[in-house]
């Protein structure tokens, strides 16, 4: 019986990508559209999570494109068959996705009937391709790697294979060892060469025939066996060493500040207890990740429990809040300490738990002090954002009082205006940054002479009038610009500036940079 090959569909259209999904005869081309993306960076994820053999991708998107998409996929995967949509405007542009071994260009308004063309050319590719073929051709190690896999994803269970199965596939008499790698990076872009380059060093460095590779979202997996007389000591002694290569050469290749940790299993003897080792091993690795300094880890095979009765911060918050606005900053800078030294303690180490606990208290004290959020460069979602991709216990510290730091900042610029009318029309303009405003229009609304309200704020805030709404715009344009989607031309259309050059002119004088390069170094952290 013919095998479904899996299919990822790339689109910044949403509504293309449904429609691939829903008006192609999938199941007539033994094909299944196992996961969407609006961008490359989600495609990304997909892509490491399931491998599939086909995609199909726009050519242009907005971060990372097509084209970049593909190089990335096709150093992992050169196998993998890739059919690229493009606009007939983009044409000549996209005949360099030939040189990448893009298999077929469709043009949009996509055809149906030409796309099922070249999906039926992708499959026959695939079936030509002995990777590929059917169960009685394939390599021993891929059927290894298929048992593996299906007895850690639980589409088999270790009950229905016999000790037969694994004498045919020679896995019968050997030890074995779970190799689980993270990387220390929430950019997908980066996780995925990394975990390519670590993907070629390992099978350069181990014999191919004793390693079995697998994908479990962003972590890369591995299985090592060896000769059964092989101890227990030894085994562990030749993994460390092999995995401490591998990372210096990471180092060596793309600089030290890019990092992998690695959870190495306990030793086995059968293999159809492959799915309790991993869990061990993806136990102790999450548990240890966040907090760990070192980058190679060995699973004990018992980790410990996670604590009853998590402590909550929330309910020693007002304490918090009063050391807060008290409190010189060294001094609250061990506060923290202290405090996140508790979340960690109290959550057994693990990143989930700390990142949910840590989110609680940045998002309390963020609403607490809701006055002066609209001046903060953040939002409800960017924190959360932030939060998601902390990478270990360092970083929570280095956030958590860096959210403090301007919390305190912004008290102490509320506490320089005693006049409550500067107050009142400070609080005005940011409530209303986006209307055509003048200096007249706001004294207006609040009954005064308009060279009194001048003079005022001028005292009040050292700045005038122009230049505290330019402030205002320019803090939510930043904001906007680090959005997903967003499009510069039209973020200062957003904040009030209706005119792009005038936009582009206060945003450079004030951030010394253009919008669009803005944006694109947000993209870069």
């Amino acid at each position: 019986m013919s095998r479904n090959y899996r299919v990822v569909i790339v689109d910044d259209n949403p509504l293309i990508c449904k429609a691939l999904e829903k008006t192609i005869d999938w199941k007539k081309r033994n094909c299944q559209v196992v996961g969407t993306a609006e961008n490359g960076e989600k495609a990304l994820e997909l892509i490491s999570q399931y491998l599939p053999e086909i995609i199909i991708s726009d050519i242009k998107m907005p971060g990372l494109d097509g084209l970049e998409l593909i190089t990335l996929v096709k150093e992992k995967t050169p196998g993998v068959q890739v059919i690229m949509i493009t606009g007939y405007q983009e044409f000549e542009y996209a005949k360099r996705a030939i040189s990448l071994g893009v298999l077929e260009l469709i043009l949009k308004p996509i055809d149906n009937e030409k796309l099922e063309e070249c999906i039926d050319k992708a499959v026959r590719k695939i079936e030509e391709n002995d990777h590929y073929r059917s169960r009685e051709k394939v390599s021993l190690n891929a059927l290894r790697c298929q048992l593996v896999g299906d007895l850690i994803s639980q589409r088999r269970g270790k009950e229905g294979i016999s000790l037969q199965d694994l004498t045919n596939l020679g896995m019968d008499d050997r030890i074995y060892s779970v190799v689980i790698g993270r990387v220390r990076s929430a950019d997908m872009e980066e996780v995925f060469r990394i975990n390519s380059f670590i993907s070629e060093q390992m099978a350069e460095l181990e014999n191919p025939e004793c390693i079995i590779e697998l994908a479990n979202r962003q972590d890369i997996v591995f299985v090592i066996y060896m000769d059964k007389e092989q101890s227990s000591r030894n085994t562990r002694i030749h993994l460390k060493n092999l995995l401490l290569l591998v990372q210096e050469r990471l180092h060596g290749q793309m600089g030290r500040q890019h990092r992998v940790c690695f959870c190495v299993s306990r030793v086995s003897r059968d293999i159809r207890e492959v799915k309790d080792v991993y869990d061990q091993a993806f136990a102790e690795l999450s548990g240890s990740f966040f907090l760990a300094k070192e980058d190679l880890l060995f699973s004990s095979g018992s980790p410990e429990s996670v604590r009853a009765g998590v402590y909550s911060m929330v309910k020693d918050l007002d304490y918090f809040y009063q050391m807060l606005e008290a409190m010189p900053q060294a001094e609250l800078d061990r506060e923290i300490d202290a405090i996140v030294l508790q979340l960690t303690e109290s959550t057994a180490g693990d990143s989930f738990k700390i990142k949910c606990l840590l989110s609680e208290i940045c998002l309390t004290l963020f609403r607490h002090y809701d006055t002066y959020a609209a001046k903060m460069d953040r939002d409800v979602g960017m924190i959360l954002d932030d939060i998601n991709q902390l990478m270990d216990v360092t970083q929570a510290k280095e956030y958590l009082k860096g959210l403090v730091a301007q919390i305190q900042g912004e008290l102490k610029e509320s506490q320089k205006m005693k006049n409550p009318l500067a107050v009142q029309a400070l609080n005005y303009l940011r409530e209303n940054y986006k209307k055509n405003l003048t200096l007249s229009i706001l004294a207006d609304e609040l009954s005064v002479n308009p060279s009194y309200l001048s003079r005022l704020l001028k005292k009040e805030t050292g700045s005038n009038f122009v230049d505290i709404l330019a402030g205002i715009r320019i803090s939510k344009a930043k904001q906007l610009l680090l959005e997903k989607g967003s499009r510069v031309t039209e973020v200062g259309n957003a904040v009030g500036y209706g005119d792009y050059i005038y936009f582009y002119q206060v945003f450079r004088r004030l951030e010394g940079i253009s919008p669009s390069e803005y944006k694109k170094r947000g993209k870069k952290n």
